[in-house]
């Protein structure tokens, strides 16, 4: 909710770290076995997603931050996986990944040309 409210006010550093800390508070759940804690995780990481989504479009990003929550979705899909495959929010978190993999892509590309031009461009938030 506080990071919610943190976004709606363009404070998106502070909405990222609080979603942050409640992913974090999440971890400790059982995932593998629980679909009510698989799908808070799940909605809480999709939510962490779209924060360091908006932190990349408002240019106080980068593709070091968006590998970080790549590779977090990841984790949270692999130990869900033979579970909670089939469930909405396990797609809906696969789908999330997807957008997350063309951000990066994108954010890497962009460094290059910048790299290329001999301009730096920012890796990480």
């Amino acid at each position: 909710l506080l990071g919610r409210w943190y976004a709606l006010q363009g404070e998106l550093v502070s909405a990222k770290e609080a979603l942050l800390k409640q992913v974090r508070a999440l971890q400790g759940a059982p995932l593998a076995r629980d679909a009510g804690a698989f799908g808070a995780m799940a909605g809480a990481s999709a939510r962490l997603a779209d924060a360091y989504a908006a932190l990349q479009a408002a240019g106080q990003g980068g593709a070091r931050d968006l590998a970080s929550v790549r590779m977090h979705i990841r984790g949270v899909l692999a130990q869900a996986a033979g579970e909670f495959e089939g469930s909405e929010a396990y797609q809906q978190l696969r789908r999330k990944l997807e957008e997350v993999e063309a951000l990066e892509a994108r954010a890497k590309a962009a460094a290059a040309e910048a790299a290329a031009r001999g301009g730096a461009a920012p890796t990480s938030g």
